[in-house]
């Protein structure tokens, strides 16, 4: 396991364990459902985990995205970085700070999608989990 560099390799989790630690951490980070890219990010945090290798977002996992939903790798990436966007300017800075470090601080710019993507997925694949957040 490679920790801290986009390349992730998860321990020993179950996919309903992981799941749940995902749709908790969106939701610590004011993600709604409604938004379309939800479901977009939720996917794209999870095939990161569980990914054997490094791949890039662009190139591994919008399209695998995109051929579940019948849509384009474009139209993931753009929902994707939409649903971030919304959801970044109403999350809590000390949780933006818990989990991101330096990108939680107020006057830093919002993460881009593979930023936000690997971040959360090399988080919970060093830990094994996480804790609870507050809600939104």
């Amino acid at each position: 396991m490679k920790c801290g560099n986009g390349c992730v390799r998860v321990k020993k989790i179950s996919e309903e364990e992981l799941y749940m630690d995902i749709t908790r951490i969106l939701t610590a980070l004011c993600f709604k459902k409604k938004y379309t890219g939800y479901r977009y990010v939720r996917d794209a945090v999870r095939f990161a985990v569980q990914q054997e290798q490094c791949g890039g977002i662009s190139k591994h996992i919008y399209p695998l995205i995109a051929k579940q939903n019948g849509i384009s790798s474009a139209a993931v990436e753009s929902g994707i970085r939409s649903a971030i966007h919304k959801a970044w300017k109403l999350s809590d800075s000390s949780t933006k700070q818990e989990l991101f470090g330096v990108y939680g601080q107020p006057e830093q710019r919002t993460p881009s999608n593979s930023e936000f993507v690997y971040t959360i997925a090399d988080k919970l694949a060093c830990t094994g989990n996480i804790n609870e957040f507050p809600k939104c």
